[in-house]
């Protein structure tokens, strides 16, 4: 797997460059592909289409973490099109205290953007596996090796939280996937890259597919993300990483800007590139 990498909670907004009437439901196991690693950051995102998913982020102190699903801190997105697809995020460690303070773990940044030989993707909401370890580190234990699909993996890694998700059947993990779909074509291979959301909550993996060709999807803290953004299907994947950059810089300082106070989008900027 040949990899770059670059380093910038979730509603859910996407900015799509044209619908696919006739995107269906992925086809498992067909995806391949190679990820690129630009530079790696921390921090969290959040998802924007017509609808919102509030999420949120935990900490080893639970008794003092709001338990409703309203308060998103991180911002994470991917941008997309026949290129490949680029994961981005921001890598703040922030937490909630009582019902409305939020303050940032020091010192602790967090990884949001991951990538398998097959799929690539970003997380959002709760940011804790079980008493104080962070979940970026089952999510990385679990991918190593791991040659399997997205469906396969997020099945496992379900396998391994779900003692905890017995004990706290509230809590929701949340993910935004992307994959490579080979489609055959006339006789002709053609590759489309795909988008899904996936929950993981007591019921296990739910996967919805975002029926975009192309585009930006945000998740998490996207109260300063910009709209009605035009990707073309020509762009490359090196500026697609460069715009990702641009994403997650400005919405950082516009919130700095507008919410002196605390913001809890900052810290460095992740951005992965997957192929």
């Amino acid at each position: 797997m040949h990899s770059r990498e670059r380093t910038g909670e979730v509603n859910m907004f996407y900015n799509e460059t044209r619908r696919d009437a006739s995107f269906s439901t992925p086809v498992i196991g067909s995806s391949t592909g190679s990820c690129t690693d630009v530079n790696y950051g921390c921090e969290e995102f959040s998802l924007h289409y017509s609808g919102k998913y509030n999420s949120y982020d935990s900490v080893k102190e639970d008794e003092y973490i709001t338990k409703e699903e309203k308060n998103a801190m991180s911002f994470v997105g991917m941008i997309f099109n026949r290129n490949g697809i680029v994961g981005f995020s921001d890598s703040r460690n922030s937490f909630v205290l009582g019902s409305t303070t939020k303050e940032e773990i020091i010192g602790c940044p967090v990884k949001k953007v991951f990538a398998g030989k097959k799929f690539i993707f970003v997380t959002h909401g709760f940011n804790e596996y079980r008493d104080g370890i962070p979940l970026e580190k089952l999510l990385t234990n679990v991918l190593e090796n791991f040659s399997g699909n997205y469906s396969e993996y997020f099945s496992s890694v379900y396998k391994r939280i779900k003692p905890v998700l017995e004990e706290d059947s509230k809590r929701k993990y949340q993910f935004l996937i992307g994959y490579k779909q080979e489609i055959g074509f006339g006789g002709e291979p053609f590759s489309s890259y795909k988008l899904v959301e996936c929950s993981i909550g007591m019921e296990g993996p739910v996967f919805s597919p975002v029926r975009l060709s192309s585009g930006v999807v945000y998740a998490g803290n996207i109260s300063y993300a910009p709209r009605d953004i035009y990707v073309s299907p020509n762009l490359s994947i090196s500026d697609m990483e460069k715009l990702s950059t641009e994403l997650v810089s400005s919405v950082i300082r516009l919130g700095n800007l507008f919410e002196p106070g605390y913001y809890s989008v900052g810290g460095e900027i992740q951005v992965r590139s997957f192929v």
